[in-house]
């Protein structure tokens, strides 16, 4: 087993092999413009397979949103997340404008 990084140190790649370390299989791992994992592709060269996981976040937020599942180029599953803006105010946006705590003032202070 190898693991490869980036200059960010996050892993980008993750690769098996056999004792004649010839490759079995393969993960990468992509990342978006802000750091947060977008994409982890799995080859397994014995089956001839590839499987994609693709990760879509809320906006400015390290919260995910959505998690497509590829088999090859099919679409297999999607999970999409919500969450309750009211805890999580400091991820959430409530409009283009401004973020939830913003716009509604802190739980803090409404005494």
């Amino acid at each position: 087993m190898t693991n490869t990084y980036d200059a960010l140190l996050p892993r980008s790649n993750l690769s098996l092999l056999a004792p004649s370390s010839q490759l079995l299989a393969s993960t990468t791992y992509g990342y978006d413009a802000a750091s947060r994992l977008q994409t982890v592709s799995t080859l397994d060269l014995g089956l001839g397979t590839l499987n994609t996981a693709t990760y879509s976040y809320l906006a400015n937020s390290p919260l995910v949103s959505q998690i497509a599942f590829t088999n090859g180029t099919t679409r297999r599953m999607t999970t999409t997340k919500s969450y309750d803006c009211y805890v999580l105010k400091q991820f959430c946006v409530q409009s283009s404008l401004v973020a939830w705590r913003g716009f509604f003032g802190s739980h803090e202070s409404r005494g």
